[in-house]
C-alpha cells in the first residue's frame, strides 16, 4: 500500500492536477472568506460555508481530481503491473483514495488557518469554525470515495470527469427535488424501486457476474414487494414519506450544511459520511477485484 501511495503522490506532483485542485480550493475558500467575513465584519467562518458555493468547487474539482485514478492504469496497462505484483485490490485501492485524502488535506490544512486571520477582526466561535472545516473535509472525503469508483468504471478520464460531475450535482440537489414528491406510500415505493435498480446496475458494472446480480435484484425485488404489501394490508403507515425521510438523512450534501448551520459536531451526520466513503471504497475494491478474474 505504501508503494501504491508513495507512486500516487508522486503522480499528483508531476502532473497539474494536484496543484490545481489546491489552487482553485485555496482562491475560491479565499474569495469567499473576504466576501462574506471581511466585507461584512463576519468573525464566524461559517457564514461564508454555507449556502452551497463551497460544496461547488467540491462538485467542480474533486472529479478532475479523481478522474485519472483509476481510468488512467486501464488506459495505459498500469493495473496489469499492480496485478502481476503481489498486491491485493484493497492494498492498491487504499493507497490510492489515501493519497487522494492527502491532496485534499494539505490546502485544508492552510485553510485551517482562516479562523485565527479571522481573529484579529473580531471574537470567532473557533469550535464553530474547525467544526466546519472539519465537516467540509468529511464531505470531500466521501465526494473523493464516490468519484474513485467511477473512475475504475472506465478507462476514459474525460468520461470520469464528467460522469463524476454530473453524479455530484444529482447528489447536490437530490434533497430539493425529493422534497416536492408526495409523501405517498406509493411515491416512496416506486422512488424505491427506481433506487434498487440503480444498486442493480451498479453491482453489474461492479462485478460482471450475472448470478451475483440476478440474487441482488430478486432479493431487492422480494423485499421491497412483501414490505409494501404488509405495510398496505396492516395499515402499519410505514411507507407514508420513508423515502423522503431516508433520503433526507443519508445525503452527504445535507449533512454537511445541517452541521455547518447548527454549530455543532453532530455524531450521526459524522458517521453517514464515512459510512458513505466507506462503501463506494468497497464498491471499488470489488470492481477491481473482478476486472483482475476477468
Amino acid at each position: 500500500m505504501i508503494a501504491v501511495y508513495k507512486r500516487e503522490i508522486k503522480a499528483y506532483l508531476n502532473n497539474v492536477y494536484g496543484f490545481l485542485f489546491a489552487a482553485v480550493l485555496l482562491v475560491v475558500m479565499g474569495a469567499m472568506m473576504f466576501i462574506i467575513n471581511l466585507n461584512y465584519g463576519l468573525a464566524d467562518l461559517a457564514y461564508a460555508w454555507s449556502g452551497g458555493y463551497c460544496e461547488y468547487v467540491l462538485m467542480l474539482m474533486v472529479p478532475i481530481l479523481c478522474m485519472r485514478s483509476m481510468a488512467d492504469d486501464r488506459k495505459h496497462g498500469t493495473d496489469m503491473l499492480y496485478r502481476a505484483l503481489p498486491l491485493k485490490p484493497l492494498t492498491v485501492i487504499l493507497g490510492k483514495y489515501l493519497a487522494l485524502l492527502t491532496v485534499f488535506a494539505v490546502p485544508m490544512v492552510i485553510i485551517a488557518l482562516y479562523p485565527l486571520l479571522l481573529s484579529t477582526f473580531g471574537k470567532v466561535n473557533f469550535a464553530w469554525a474547525y467544526t466546519t472545516i472539519l465537516m467540509y473535509f468529511f464531505l470531500g472525503a466521501a465526494l473523493l470515495a464516490l468519484c474513485l469508483f467511477i473512475s475504475s468504471l472506465t478507462k476514459f478520464k474525460s468520461v470520469a470527469a464528467v460522469t463524476g460531475m454530473a453524479t455530484c450535482v444529482v447528489l447536490y440537489f437530490a434533497p430539493t427535488l425529493i422534497s416536492y414528491l408526495p409523501y405517498s406510500a406509493p411515491a416512496s415505493f416506486i422512488c424505491f424501486g427506481v433506487v434498487a435498480l440503480i444498486g442493480i446496475a451498479i453491482a453489474w458494472f461492479s462485478t460482471k457476474n450475472v448470478a451475483a446480480t440476478c440474487i441482488t435484484a430478486a432479493a431487492a425485488a422480494l423485499v421491497l414487494c412483501v414490505s409494501y404489501l404488509l405495510d398496505m394490508v396492516l395499515k402499519w403507515g410505514l411507507y407514508e414519506g420513508l423515502f423522503p425521510f431516508i433520503a433526507f438523512q443519508f445525503s452527504p450534501f445535507y449533512q454537511y450544511e445541517w452541521v455547518v448551520q447548527s454549530g455543532f459536531v453532530d455524531l450521526y451526520s459524522v458517521v453517514v459520511l464515512l459510512v458513505f466513503a466507506a462503501f463506494f471504497v468497497f464498491l471499488t475494491v470489488r470492481s477491481e477485484h473482478k476486472r483482475r478474474q476477468a
